[in-house]
């Protein structure tokens, strides 16, 4: 964090004693202000840079000292407004970096994209700038760009781990997975306490289906921070998926303790009552996963299935409704539907969803024509 520091001159002794009394006072005011900064007392802090200012002692410097304490408190459209004010009577590079992170943090990707640029046309070796303006590009989804500036900040400090870590997460982001892994293992080389990088390496691992080095670079991440909701509930979904379920049921509990809004060990505990054909209690799970999320096809669909085998067939039916709204590319959806409306003896309605399936997906469409054609049959 900088904050600026003033040299002071000394005043000419032809100044009147007034005015040489002014800028005293006016430096007294600073120094005071300066004093409760490193103290972090950051509203005594804005207090004094203000009366400094206000003496005209120093103000582009005491004007952006008042953004930064604004920023150390987390008061960002405050800080936003000294900063645009102290950037008026002094352009300075962090200046325009911090009021490119007060943007940041309100999600004002664009704004905050030009402010880090003019941070470094004037400091062109400001790493944090240059990071920052990635992040905000990535934001932006202009994955091209915010690579080059990673790489950029790469060029700059090769020895850094933070840029490698963020390249890392825009290639995960856009499913370049190996290029994820790649970026990610260099972070985690340069700084093996980067719990981050190893979740999401993890993550990258896992997504290019290699579970054993996944599992081991998320128990890194684990050892590092086990109150990591997401890291739990990454090991929880492998773990699931090598029928270790006990595991996977310790895990996602974990998560959802760290974390009760996270909708995704939700949908994983209702996994495991499914298998293990507790269609209640997994009815439960993923009815919550989709009030936490009713964006999410999959929590809708799964709910239909459990549904199904619950005999609730009409429900069943909404639910899958659900899903093709959220997703009409949803084949299970449309083939669940058709199983139901089977169920219901409603064959005019099932061959309804055959058409539908027969555009979708021949072979699951084939499969729902052979059930109906079953309950035709006398």
């Amino acid at each position: 964090m900088k904050i600026a520091k003033v040299l002071l001159l000394s005043l000419p002794i032809i100044l009147l004693l007034s005015i040489s009394a002014f800028g005293q006072s006016g430096k007294a005011a600073f120094d005071q202000a300066m004093s409760d900064f490193d103290a972090n007392r950051y509203e005594q802090a804005i207090s004094g840079f203000r009366q400094a200012a206000a003496l005209g002692y120093s103000v582009p410097e005491a004007t952006y000292n008042v953004g930064l304490s604004y920023y150390n408190l987390k008061r960002y459209t405050e800080a936003k407004g000294a900063l645009q004010e102290a950037i008026s009577l002094k352009p300075t590079a962090n200046a325009y970096y911090y009021l490119g992170n007060c943007l940041y943090f309100a999600q004002d990707y664009s704004r905050a994209v030009e402010s880090f640029r003019e941070a470094v046309k004037l400091k062109p070796d400001y790493y944090e700038a240059i990071v920052y303006l990635g992040n905000s590009l990535d934001y932006l989804k202009r994955y091209d760009d915010a690579v080059a500036q990673y790489k950029r900040a790469i060029e700059l400090q090769p020895n850094r781990a933070w840029g490698y870590y963020e390249l890392g997460v825009a290639h995960y982001n856009s499913q370049l997975y190996s290029s994820a892994i790649g970026a990610l293992s260099t972070a985690t080389r340069l700084d093996p306490t980067y719990t981050k990088a190893f979740l999401f390496l993890g993550m990258s691992y896992r997504r290019s289906d290699n579970e054993k080095d996944a599992e081991t670079a998320l128990l890194k991440a684990m050892q590092l921070d086990p109150n990591s909701s997401l890291t739990n509930y990454e090991l929880g979904y492998i773990y699931e998926g090598q029928k270790r379920d006990s595991d996977a049921l310790i895990r996602y509990k974990e998560a959802l303790r760290l974390d009760p809004t996270n909708p995704d060990p939700h949908l994983g505990l209702g996994n495991l009552a499914y298998n293990a054909n507790d269609y209640i209690g997994a009815l439960a799970h993923y009815k919550r996963a989709f009030e936490l999320s009713p964006s999410w096809a999959t929590a809708a669909l799964y709910i239909g299935d459990t549904q199904y085998h619950l005999k609730s067939y009409q429900a069943a039916i909404d639910y899958y409704r659900k899903a093709l709204v959220l997703d009409p590319k949803r084949v299970p959806a449309v083939y669940g539907m058709g199983l139901a409306y089977i169920a219901q003896n409603d064959l005019s309605n099932a061959r309804g969803q055959y058409a539908q399936l027969l555009k979708m997906d021949a072979a699951e469409a084939a499969r729902l024509l052979k059930a109906i054609d079953a309950a035709s049959k006398p």
